[in-house]
């Protein structure tokens, strides 16, 4: 999905004409959204982007994975054909295909209301800073968000799940006829990141399932830059994986980082709670 992703914001910038720019958006309709000239990708995890195709799709101990916005859905190889046409993500109707749904349990992102804000601890916080020297072309903004996710994974006998937490910085410029806002390759970097979050330790092991306690987790973080990339993402189990034990996934009880992009020079986005 990488791959499609980086060929769209190339094709963007040449876009000339209404008629292209329409059809550029039917093309890739299965993979953005676009809204407020913002083109977006409806997959949100940054990690699961890099081992999916385009139908969403990835193979791992002998069953099928389909990532989707906010589900996990899961089945045999055999339901390839199912997996790529589904549209309907009740569970019941999907049951009877023989499709698994997971809940990422990811809830509403918590949009911070400027580059500096104290708000409440949620699973997932996002800030942003917008650098506008034209109006136009060469405007540029940096984003920064913090999230935990419960990811499920099929495997013998059952579903395993694993919480994590992802602290993501990306920047988007605006280009082309119609200036709409794309990805582009930039330096990143964040700093000073420290939170925490209630995860789970697991207390025993069967073959049916696991048995967990919940587990407070402070966690540090190492600064991180990178040059010349689409973005900067870590990603990261906190606690243990559970097995057929699809406890909730946590908001952060706390939580302080930094970020910013080269295009938005020394400004830096703070996200911090609560």
């Amino acid at each position: 999905m990488r791959t499609v992703i980086n060929q769209a914001h190339a094709e963007l910038e040449l876009i000339k004409t209404q008629k292209d720019f329409s059809e550029f958006l039917s093309k890739y309709e299965d993979v953005f959204s676009f809204s407020d000239s913002t083109l977006t990708p409806k997959i949100q995890i940054e990690a699961l982007k890099s081992i999916v195709n385009r139908n969403g799709l990835y193979e791992i101990n002998g069953h099928l994975v389909k990532v989707t916005e906010n589900k996990i859905l899961s089945a045999s190889k055999d339901k390839y054909e199912s997996l790529v046409s589904v549209k309907n993500s009740d569970p019941s109707e999907l049951s009877r295909l023989g499709i698994q749904v997971h809940d990422m349990d990811i809830q509403d992102i918590n949009l911070l209301s400027d580059g500096r804000t104290n708000e409440a601890c949620a699973t997932t916080m996002e800030n942003s800073y917008y650098y506008n020297p034209s109006g136009c072309k060469d405007d540029r903004k940096a984003y920064f968000r913090a999230r935990s996710y419960r990811q499920a994974t099929p495997g013998s006998g059952g579903t395993y799940y694993d919480y994590r937490v992802e602290i993501l910085v990306w920047g988007t410029r605006r280009s082309g006829t119609f200036c709409n806002w794309s990805g582009y390759n930039t330096q990143l970097e964040y700093r000073n990141i420290a939170f925490s979050i209630w995860a789970y330790q697991r207390l025993s092991l069967t073959t049916s399932a696991s048995t967990s306690e919940p587990r407070f987790f402070p966690i540090p973080l190492n600064d991180e830059s990178l040059n010349d990339a689409g973005s900067l993402v870590t990603d990261f189990s906190v606690g243990d994986w559970l097995f057929n034990e699809p406890q909730p996934n946590n908001p952060f009880t706390s939580f302080y980082g930094e970020a910013k992009s080269q295009g938005i020079g020394n400004n830096w986005i703070v996200i911090t709670c609560p």
